[in-house]
């Protein structure tokens, strides 16, 4: 299997609800049968005795401890997932349903549930290795570690109502969404390129690059099914246009939803593309049901609008946490603007032209960022002035190139014509047009 596949497929399982749960589940009972060993190898019967509140004095005492905590901590365990069922449920409804997927990978409450689970079957273990007859057998070692994982259970309890009630606040939520999107960027848009991604000096423009591609034959490489576009397998890619001696031209993205038969990318050689060797390309695209923030960097950042948008719906009417998620884009967007964008087109070793993949631009990236927060939030005149405000911040960035200062101006000033006319008073108005001044002002600014 290929490397960044297996860690594509690591990455989705270790972020999956169930995975810690299910590790702690698997260790308690490995726990159970050890400490139960352990018990009979050592004979701590006897030794124990002396010990009294280590010591459990008959087997119907201890099946009753044991009893009580494996009752206790199935119990809890169904309330803290009811819980979670619940917190899931408003998360959705409130914030959008993209921000789901952000609950369900939070390991503070998977550690929880799993520790409730694991500290259950252990107890149903340990219980079952207890005889009474002629020669009484009591597990006072495992009885104690059952006692412990007890304890240690209701400390956990109380940290997860503080947990579920700190991650709820819309603060928190902004954060790690911000905080996946920092990531990103700093992934796509890294401060100091990679050679790979640099673009060779034969393959500066488009007329080079068409050179390259002459007298090749173009075969479509078509999706077979309908769903997202999760991931790339760029590595694997590049090594397989090398191996073929092909020039592959991607038609889409992470984050695009494909039909059926709809082309993913045109892949160009002297000969037409065998069946099987579109199959083998085919695997170094990663299909879904639902889009991904892997390798999509404007999926958070549709998060963010989400919020902002559901916030200012007329059914929670909450601009305030809409001005936050503005914040928010405008820290990530600054990271953005003022940094090199790579190359849509990648070489091997030898400085051929392999693979050409489409890349996000500015202007893109601004408009998914701002576009529908400003349509739905422009009766606003806090909303829209905060969006100003970000703008002018992203465009105070002393090594912004004139183009993008010039993207910046334009949808500026589109904001502008449309927010005017939804004003409600001379007021709004006049407000409107000194942020708008004020972003303006350094927009013009001279680079």
């Amino acid at each position: 299997m290929n490397k960044s596949l297996f860690l594509l497929l690591f990455r989705r399982i270790t972020q999956s609800f169930w995975f810690i749960p299910a590790g702690l589940f698997l260790l308690a009972i490995l726990t159970a049968f050890v400490l139960t060993g352990t018990d009979h190898l050592l004979g701590l019967n006897e030794r124990l005795e002396d010990f009294e509140w280590l010591y459990a004095s008959s087997p119907d005492g201890a099946r009753a401890v044991l009893s009580t905590i494996a009752g206790s901590m199935i119990t809890v365990a169904g309330v803290l997932i009811s819980t979670t069922v619940v917190v899931l449920t408003l998360a959705s409804q409130q914030y959008g349903p993209r921000l789901v997927k952000n609950f369900i990978e939070d390991r503070p409450s998977q550690i929880v549930i799993g520790s409730f689970a694991g500290c259950f079957i252990y107890s149903i273990l340990i219980m079952r290795n207890i005889h009474s007859g002629e020669v009484d057998f009591v597990p006072h070692l495992s009885i104690l570690v059952a006692l412990l994982a007890a304890v240690v259970c209701i400390a956990m309890m109380i940290y997860f109502i503080h947990h579920i009630s700190v991650t709820i606040q819309v603060q928190s939520i902004l954060e790690r969404v911000h905080d996946d999107l920092s990531a990103l960027v700093d992934a796509v848009f890294p401060e100091d390129l990679a050679q790979p991604l640099e673009t060779p000096e034969h393959l500066a423009d488009e007329a080079a690059v068409a050179a390259a591609l002459e007298g090749q034959q173009a075969s479509a490489l078509r999706a077979k099914k309908p769903g997202y576009l999760q991931a790339v397998r760029s590595d694997r890619l590049l090594d397989f246009a090398v191996e073929q001696g092909l020039v592959l031209e991607l038609q889409v993205q992470p984050g695009a939803f494909l039909l059926r038969g709809e082309m993913i990318c045109r892949a160009f050689s002297k000969t037409e593309l065998s069946e099987e060797l579109a199959d083998a390309l085919l695997a170094c695209f990663v299909f879904g049901r639902f889009p991904t923030s892997e390798q999509d960097m404007l999926f958070p950042i549709k998060q963010l609008a989400e919020m902002a948008i559901r916030a200012l719906s007329p059914g929670i009417n909450d601009p305030h946490t809409a001005i936050e998620c503005v914040d928010y884009l405008a820290t990530s967007l600054c990271a953005v603007a003022g940094r090199s964008f790579p190359s849509p087109y990648r070489a091997d070793a030898a400085g051929e032209l392999r693979v050409i993949t489409p890349v996000h631009t500015f202007e893109e990236i601004l408009r998914v960022a701002f576009q529908q927060i400003h349509h739905y939030g422009r009766e606003d005149v806090n909303v829209v002035s905060r969006i100003f405000l970000a703008l002018q911040k992203i465009g105070a960035d002393a090594s912004l190139d004139g183009a993008r200062r010039d993207v910046l101006a334009g949808f500026t000033k589109e904001l502008l014509a449309k927010s005017e006319s939804c004003a409600s008073c001379e007021g709004d108005r006049e407000q409107i047009r000194q942020a708008y001044q004020a972003a303006a002002k350094v927009h013009l600014q001279a680079v």
